[in-house]
């Protein structure tokens, strides 16, 4: 239920977290670091990342526009889907069943 997600690991290996917030619609206050770049699509890197030494002004810059914050971010939610067990579990099955018959 939150509107905004954040980050300010040292380390991340993938960010469930993260991307299950990012698909509930928070918007993301992350640095552009570890595999976030790799979860958020290219072209909304600008809107979802801060650079180093700037998450204070980022995440005031959001608090103080929540609106316009949501709208920069348009489409992320739906960008996370490609992580929803709906869309893995077909694939993981195809793996097992390929490394069964060897």
């Amino acid at each position: 239920r939150a509107d905004i997600v954040v980050s300010v690991t040292d380390h991340e290996f993938f960010g469930v977290a993260v991307v299950e917030a990012l698909g509930a619609r928070a918007v993301p206050v992350l640095p552009r670091a570890h595999s976030y770049p790799e979860i958020v699509p290219a072209d909304l890197h600008d809107a979802a990342f801060y650079p180093p030494g700037g998450f204070r002004r980022r995440l005031a810059e959001v608090v103080s526009d929540l609106d316009a914050a949501r709208a920069s971010v348009s489409g992320l939610a739906d960008a996370m889907e490609r992580f929803s067990w709906a869309h893995v579990a077909p694939h993981l099955d195809t793996v097992l069943v390929d490394a069964r018959r060897g």
